[in-house]
Formats: structure tokens, C-alpha cells, sequence
């Protein structure tokens, strides 16, 4: 986990010193010449492919505010972590609610750090709980990867 976070820093700067947003996502894809394209996905949320040595971020058209960049950080840490090694000719990974592995709980840790870096982690532990279950659900997982992890 450790080395997927640091791995993840070296794309990115200001990675776990702010808050990124879908600008900073926006200019890493383009900088990493990843295209995101946006498709109405009925089940799935988001999912990275590499066909013919091109890479893209597939994500839902409906995604908005946190959500968006919860999935859009997700996928991409997923490209940045994960790619697939060289002899397959098409990979494709998806963002879904099937079971969690290695690769999920790294992908999330990122998507979590990115949102809420630990430079933001105090005002999140003083300030009154959220009212949306969701941003509650994913605040408490950054706390838990900050206490087990200290970062």
C-alpha cells in the first residue's frame, strides 16, 4: 500500500498536500496521453482499458462532484498501478461492486488520498459528520488508511 501511494505521488505533485479535483485528473490524463471517454453505463461506474497500446478511462456520463472523483481518481490509479503487462494485446479492468482484492484496496487508498489529503485529515475529524451516507462512508476509510498507515 505504501508503495502504491508513493508510486502514485510521482504523477502527481501535490498529490496527499491537496485536495485534487477534476482538473488536476483532467490534466493527468492528458499529460499521460490517456483518453477519458464518457458512455451511459447502466451497471458499471468506470473501468481502464489499454486496446492497441492506446489507454483510456471509461466512466459513466452521469457521475458528478464526489462521485466523479472518487471513480475518476479510482481509474486512474488503476492505470498508474496496475498496467497490464505487455504480451496482452487488450486489457480492460472494471470499477464495479465485485470482491475486493489487492488491486481494489490500492486503487481505493489512492482515490482516497487524492480526495482527502492527510494535510486536510484534523478538519475532517473535528468537523460535524457529513450528512450524505456516501461522503461519510468514504471519510471514514481515509481515516482508517491514515491509522493504519500513517499516511
Amino acid at each position: 500500500m505504501i508503495f502504491a501511494l508513493a508510486k502514485f505521488s510521482s504523477f502527481f505533485a501535490d498529490f496527499n498536500r491537496r485536495s485534487l479535483t477534476e482538473n488536476d485528473f483532467f490534466e493527468i490524463c492528458e499529460k499521460e496521453l490517456v483518453a477519458v471517454v464518457f458512455e451511459e453505463m447502466p451497471i458499471l461506474q468506470g473501468f481502464t482499458a489499454k486496446l492497441k497500446s492506446r489507454n483510456y478511462i471509461f466512466l459513466d456520463r452521469d457521475l458528478h462532484g464526489l462521485n466523479f472523483l472518487w471513480i475518476a481518481f479510482h481509474e486512474l490509479a488503476h492505470y498508474v498501478l496496475h498496467e497490464p503487462r505487455p504480451r496482452c494485446a487488450a486489457s480492460v479492468k472494471f470499477y464495479s461492486l465485485c470482491r475486493p482484492n489487492a488491486q481494489e484496496d490500492e486503487a481505493d487508498a489512492v482515490a482516497l488520498v487524492a480526495i482527502y489529503p492527510t494535510t486536510c485529515l484534523e478538519d475532517l475529524q473535528i468537523s460535524a459528520p457529513s450528512e450524505y451516507p456516501f461522503e461519510r462512508d468514504l471519510i471514514s476509510k481515509r481515516l482508517a488508511i491514515y491509522e493504519t498507515f500513517r499516511i
